[in-house]
């Protein structure tokens, strides 16, 4: 009969540190939060991935109840998509990739925008969709509706957050 080794009791700070990561790989991001991805189908799957493939079109439905605006209002108005393509999209249920993206875009924004606000989401939609000086009276949703101007919005919202004078 071979000699049992015996078990090393598990040191309680490094099985702590275990169950935490465990419970972050099990808690979605604020994006996929915010955009109801939470099932335990989507939660291990990259965002890219997600977007690549084309997000379910009740992500963009989320998306405009958090704004507190019609899907139509925000396809429309926001990324760009018409309200006959909206109809096709609800019909097959699914966004391709570059309208996943402007989803993306929007829900990023709006995240950052009620972290700038202390978790004040009404603030945050307040200040996203107010005219703004420094884009010309434009809203700061209104300048996101590219690439290069919700860098500019993420770029002022985080000056604000850090103090910086805008």
């Amino acid at each position: 009969m071979a000699k049992q080794k015996p078990t090393k009791k598990p040191d309680p700070r490094v099985a702590r540190l275990m169950k935490a990561a465990e419970a972050a790989r099990d808690t979605p991001t604020p994006v996929k939060a915010l955009l109801g991805l939470t099932s335990k189908r989507v939660l291990h799957v990259s965002l890219y991935s997600l977007v690549e493939r084309g997000l379910p079109f009740s992500t963009l439905t989320k998306l405009a109840k958090h704004y507190g605006m019609a899907p139509t209002t925000l396809g429309e108005d926001y990324l760009g998509i018409t309200k006959s393509t909206l109809s096709r999209r609800r019909a097959s249920g699914r966004l391709t990739t570059r309208e996943s993206d402007a989803v993306v875009r929007y829900a990023r924004l709006l995240v950052d925008a009620t972290d700038m606000m202390h978790g004040d989401e009404a603030a945050a939609r307040h200040w996203l969709l107010s005219p703004a000086l420094l884009f010309k009276d434009r809203t700061p949703a209104e300048r996101a509706r590219t690439e290069e101007g919700a860098r500019e919005v993420e770029g002022l919202i985080h000056r604000i957050e850090h103090g910086v004078f805008s």
